[in-house]
């Protein structure tokens, strides 16, 4: 299938990938004029890549649209820890889907496998970790740090490489609210994951997140929320029905499945 800008010299990687997909705003339901498109998807690398020793490979990338291909086991191995980022590429809708093989679509119906109350920690500690950047920018906005401060040269470095977007929301509404967005959708996604079992990517809440991202949340809104339902996390993953973690043997001999049944499709 056709990789969306690359211009790399795999030739054989287009006709080698599995599955790919739109992913980002535009798969959450969250895009706007002005968003980029990201596209994500795996492949199946020749058999070269697998008996050999010197060739590897792991993942293509390209700008023009934001692409990244991941060889098919680095995939497994990050959606099986529950990655936020790789886990939901494989529960996009199917009206975001740009291609799927035979193979593609056994690991579509596979995906259930790799939910499990690792989403706690992942989509959880992802979303924290953001919320704590969010709070030294927010502070730096309302109060810039002295020029002999201990912050001084942390600041001054994010002053140089900010995003003008996100200056310019910055500015507006004291925080970065399109980070703020992402941060409570990662908190919704990690409940509905642990109490549901469901990975909801494209959002059912969309207007809301919207809103959000337009200042409807003061920051200091937003920081008592996710605090709030950080804290209710660690609840929610110990009644769970979702495994403590995945059943890497089932994966495992799936991945090995998958690559066998590529590499007899495509054998050269």
């Amino acid at each position: 299938m056709e990789i969306p800008g690359y211009k790399g010299n795999l030739a054989w990687l287009g006709p080698r990938t599995v599955f790919l997909t739109r992913h980002g705003s535009h798969a959450y339901g969250l895009a706007t004029p002005a968003s980029d498109l990201d596209v994500k998807g795996v492949a199946v690398a020749p058999v070269a890549y697998y008996l050999g020793f010197s060739q590897r490979f792991e993942q293509a990338e390209c700008a023009e649209p934001d692409t990244v291909v991941y060889e098919l086991r680095k995939f497994m191995q990050l959606a099986a820890d529950c990655n936020p980022s790789i886990v939901e590429v494989l529960f996009t809708h199917p009206d975001d889907h740009l291609g799927v093989t035979p193979v593609g679509a056994r690991l579509l119906a596979a995906r259930d496998m790799f939910l499990s109350k690792k989403a706690r920690h992942t989509f959880s500690g992802y979303a924290m970790a953001q919320l704590r950047r969010l709070e030294t920018h927010h502070r730096w906005v309302v109060a810039p740090p002295e020029p002999a401060s201990k912050d001084w040269d942390a600041y001054a470095q994010w002053q140089k490489s900010r995003n003008p977007k996100r200056a310019a929301l910055e500015a507006r509404y004291g925080y970065d609210t399109k980070f703020g967005a992402h941060v409570v959708r990662l908190l919704r996604m990690c409940r509905e994951i642990l109490t549901e079992g469901a990975v909801r990517v494209r959002r059912p809440d969309r207007d809301e997140l919207l809103a959000i991202r337009e200042g409807a949340w003061p920051f200091e809104q937003l920081r008592a929320w996710a605090v709030a339902e950080d804290a209710a996390m660690e609840g929610l993953a110990k009644a769970s029905p979702l495994p403590h973690a995945p059943d890497r043997h089932a994966l495992d001999a799936l991945c090995v499945s998958l690559v066998e049944a590529s590499l007899r499709a495509l054998p050269a």
